[in-house]
């Protein structure tokens, strides 16, 4: 069965190019953000003094120094060429960088549920394509091949094949002896050998949109725990910052598998109702193509034989 799925070389280097490409794509970054740059706690000190009160309601010169002292800040430096109260931009990580830091014990294996999923997604796409099932050339020449009464080299064709067809008509000819009824049972045990394979491939693209999601879901209620017990044990409230990579890592977990869920299950839900949908249009094909042998019976059996059969 693996002469089904040739060329497997091509398909690996085009899951690698999609790997990459979805790296470089999360590396960059977003838009950076802008603050507003803090104006100077001691602007006021620029401004002209104010009139000197009278002599009688002037505090005592020893206080003035300390005074001043205490309500003296150091300022927040302002970058050059900027004035103050502008709008200056903060430098933001790549998206890449960001994700991985929030996502913290849970990217490497949503990274790799990723690289699954869209692998998947691309090989079984190609596995499914028509001409696995359905090659209109070898449909031609099987066909001119039987109007021309050449029955041993249709055979051959269809055995040197490795579509879904090919592979139906050869179950059927190599039994054609034994009459059309046993060919018809052999095509039909082929057919459901076919349909068993390419379903037990989807059914993993299914198990991976179930598994994304237990993993998302996993890194949410993480998250959440690792955040109130940073609650729990702090002397004092904790400040937001400093819940903020747990929460983080909740939100961004669940993000992350639910873009790699929804995918896999609108994928699989397309893939296998084409699998069926091209099924159903091969047994239409091997029925048409197979209708000229509906009189060959079987060969007559001896008296031996059908002793056997009896008991």
């Amino acid at each position: 069965m693996h002469s089904r799925f040739g060329r497997s070389g091509r398909i690996w280097s085009v899951l690698c190019a999609v790997s990459v490409l979805l790296a470089v794509l999360l590396a960059g970054g977003p838009p950076p953000a802008t603050a507003v740059a803090q104006e100077p706690a001691a602007e006021q000190a620029d401004e002209p003094p104010a009139e000197e009160a009278p002599a009688e309601e002037e505090a005592p010169a020893e206080e003035e120094p300390v005074a001043e002292e205490s309500s003296e800040q150091p300022a927040a430096p302002v970058p050059e060429g900027a004035e103050e109260g502008d709008v200056q931009p903060v430098e933001a990580p790549p998206l890449l960088v960001w994700v991985y830091r929030a996502a913290g014990i849970f990217f490497w294996p949503q990274l790799g549920l990723s690289v699954l999923v869209v692998g998947m997604i691309v090989l079984y796409s190609l596995q499914t394509r028509r001409d696995n099932f359905l090659p209109e050339r070898f449909i031609r020449e099987f066909e001119q091949r039987l109007k021309e009464k050449r029955y041993q080299e249709a055979f051959d064709l269809a055995r040197a094949g490795s579509s879904y067809l090919e592979r139906v008509l050869a179950a059927g000819l190599a039994q054609l002896s034994a009459g059309y009824r046993a060919a018809l049972e052999a095509m039909d045990s082929v057919a459901e050998e076919e349909d068993l394979a390419y379903e037990h491939r989807l059914s993993y693209l299914s198990m991976l949109a179930n598994v994304a999601t237990m993993v998302g879901l996993l890194g949410t209620v993480w998250g959440m725990v690792a955040a109130f017990r940073q609650i729990a044990v702090a002397a004092v409230a904790p400040k937001p910052s400093e819940l903020a990579n747990d929460v983080s890592m909740a939100l961004i977990t669940t993000v992350w598998g639910l873009l790699q869920a929804i995918p896999a299950v609108v994928a699989y839900t397309i893939l296998r109702n084409r699998v069926t949908r091209l099924a159903l249009e091969v047994q239409n094909q091997r029925d048409r193509l197979m209708a000229r042998f509906g009189t060959v019976r079987g060969r007559s059996r001896s008296s031996g034989e059908a002793a056997d059969e009896k008991k």
